[in-house]
């Protein structure tokens, strides 16, 4: 499970365009004995002196904060699953798709509740070819099991070494050959698209959490 500090939070949320920089710096302001008793002197004064007007204000806000992207993307992922788990979530939605950026991998868009995804295919399908994509379909749903206890895996495994995102601003300076590498999906995972998320689970894990189907 990964945790936050509120000034992490707070720079998520003007990541995520629910607050702005001048929302920041308000309540910067009106939390002064809170944040100079939690915060070493040196950062608190940067943060004061800091001019939330230009261009790079946000940039420069993350740099004085030591912002860790890769951490708070995980964190967004796993409180949209978190708020979906409270109510009844179940598969729907099923359909078969090619994924263009790694053909060689069978992919299935679906639901669970609200949360949109597409996944590499899990299960083992005999005469595959020859199916039509209703029956891929089909077959996907009756091997996929409980939606409710797949959100729950994911939940448990994010931040763990089962589990990984890739944050496309932490890689925003790489060449794209490299890049390319790195989003690539190992053979030891799955690739599993969430809300537009590119994250990767370990096949060993999610086959001894969930059915038998599973490779």
């Amino acid at each position: 499970m990964i945790e936050i500090n509120t000034y992490e939070e707070k720079f998520l949320e003007i990541l995520k365009g629910e607050s702005s920089l001048a929302d920041f710096e308000n309540w910067l302001y009106k939390n002064e004995e809170l944040l100079t008793t939690g915060l070493p002197s040196e950062i608190y004064n940067d943060l004061i002196l800091l001019n939330y007007n230009t261009k790079e204000s946000k940039h420069e806000l993350a740099k004085v904060l030591d912002v860790d992207y890769e951490k708070l993307e995980l964190y967004e992922i796993q409180q949209i699953i978190e708020n979906e788990l409270k109510q009844e979530p179940t598969l729907n939605s099923v359909n078969y798709k090619l994924d263009v950026y790694e053909l060689a991998f069978i992919s299935y868009d679906f639901q669970i509740g609200s949360l949109k995804f597409r996944m590499h295919n899990p299960f083992e399908m005999e005469n595959f070819a020859n199916l039509t994509d209703a029956e891929r379909e089909r077959i996907f749903s009756e091997n996929f099991g409980s939606g409710k206890q797949f959100l729950k895996y994911l939940i448990d495994s994010i931040g763990s070494e089962n589990f990984r995102v890739h944050n496309w601003k932490k890689y925003e300076q790489t060449d794209s050959m490299t890049e390319t590498k790195i989003i690539q999906t190992r053979e030891s995972e799955y690739k599993i698209l969430i809300n537009g998320h590119h994250c990767y689970i370990k096949k060993e894990y999610i086959k001894q959490k969930m059915k038998k189907a599973w490779l």
